[in-house]
């Protein structure tokens, strides 16, 4: 099982946004951010194994895993390009 150390409660506790942790790399910045989309995928396998021992349907928790990988790959995508400088350089 996974274990989150404090650094992980930042996200929530801060109330820093989505675009100041990936943009400007507050709390972390998006390798931080793409650790924690990692444990909580582990999470929820372990979940998606337990359900599936019960008998019952995981569909919801599966799904949810695939959401939380096409964010990690957008997020190994924004690490690849500039984005600030995108921004600025389109609004100039």
């Amino acid at each position: 099982m996974v274990q989150l150390d404090d650094s992980f409660n930042v996200f929530s506790q801060t109330g820093v946004s989505l675009e100041e942790i990936v943009l400007e790399g507050a709390s972390g910045g998006t390798d931080s951010l793409i650790r924690y989309l990692q444990s909580r995928r582990q999470m929820l396998l372990r979940d998606i194994s337990q359900i599936s021992l019960r008998n019952d349907d995981p569909a919801h928790f599966v799904r949810a895993v695939e959401v939380i990988d096409d964010a990690v790959r957008l997020l190994e995508q924004f690490k690849q390009i500039n984005i600030r400088g995108s921004v600025e350089e389109t609004a100039g």
